[in-house]
């Protein structure tokens, strides 16, 4: 008995419907089988829908992550991902969005050559599920970000005046991103997967 379709981007939307709607059997894109084999375990269905019958927030979107701890990155793949997105480990020509905390380095410069990439800070795709809608990405531009000072120079600025709001709510967001990862954690492999095309599986 079927009791999981695998597909592809290239097969026919009315059948992937009528296998869902008629036969009532989930209907999977072919990364769920790479994702649950380095996972050990087998993944929740609806974070792999097919591109063409996918619903998801993120479904026109190809993040890529840098420029922060594994667990932040962990927990940005899985929110994309699980809401129609995909992501990869480096920047490509089908990157459309570079999620980094800094707004200088190696992969940022990279970034420069791909003029439809866009620039987002982590918060973003946090703030984007919380609207359930795609925020303006202009907003999240990490050049926006306001550093912490090293500890002596923050000590000599608190004696003058204390955290802004801006800077308080940036801390805040900082907190919510590593708060929301254990939600979707479990299972997920320790490292940003590399998408792949064609009919084959990578090995």
């Amino acid at each position: 008995m079927v009791n999981v379709a695998i597909t592809h981007t290239t097969d026919n939307i009315e059948e992937l419907t009528e296998i869902t709607d008629i036969y009532d059997i989930p209907v999977v894109d072919c990364s769920w089988v790479v994702m649950s084999n380095l996972c050990g375990k087998l993944l929740p269905h609806k974070a792999f829908p097919p591109k063409q019958i996918s619903r998801g927030l993120f479904r026109d979107a190809c993040i890529c992550a840098t420029n922060m701890s594994q667990a932040d990155m962990d927990a940005i793949w899985a929110m994309v991902c699980f809401n129609g997105g995909s992501a990869q480990r480096k920047i490509t020509e089908n990157t459309t969005h570079l999620i980094t905390t800094m707004n200088c380095s190696k992969m940022v410069q990279e970034s420069r050559k791909f003029k439809l990439l866009r620039l987002v800070t982590p918060d973003w795709v946090v703030d984007c599920l919380k609207s359930r809608s795609l925020l303006n990405e202009t907003s999240y531009h990490p050049s926006l970000l306001m550093v912490p000072a090293p500890p002596h120079q923050l000590d000599c600025e608190r004696r003058v005046a204390p955290f802004s709001q801006s800077s308080l709510q940036f801390h805040n967001q900082q907190h919510q991103i590593t708060s929301t990862q254990h939600s979707f954690q479990a299972g997920m492999p320790a490292y940003m997967p590399q998408p792949f095309h064609g009919g084959h599986i990578p090995t």
